[in-house]
């Protein structure tokens, strides 16, 4: 796997995208949560939590140039 192979994180990319789509029944994660919000927000909370700390250890090492960098996307769903 990635994390046993001591290549360095350069970049964390955050691209998931759930919407809601008007359905009358709110899909839920095994958390209770609206699905679009387990998904798109806390979903990467989590993922960048984990990994945080090979990002800054790629930092820390200087193995790359510049900072590891986050990136989360979004798109025009969440525009009201």
């Amino acid at each position: 796997s990635w994390h046993t192979s001591g290549q360095p994180l350069d970049a964390l990319v955050l691209n998931a995208g759930v919407g809601y789509t008007g359905k009358k029944d709110v899909r839920r994660t095994s958390d209770g949560f609206e699905i679009s919000v387990g998904t798109n927000h806390l979903g990467h909370f989590l993922l960048t939590n984990l990994l945080l700390p090979d990002l800054e250890a790629t930092g820390a090492a200087g193995t790359t140039d510049g900072a590891p960098r986050i990136v989360v996307t979004a798109s025009e769903v969440h525009d009201p």
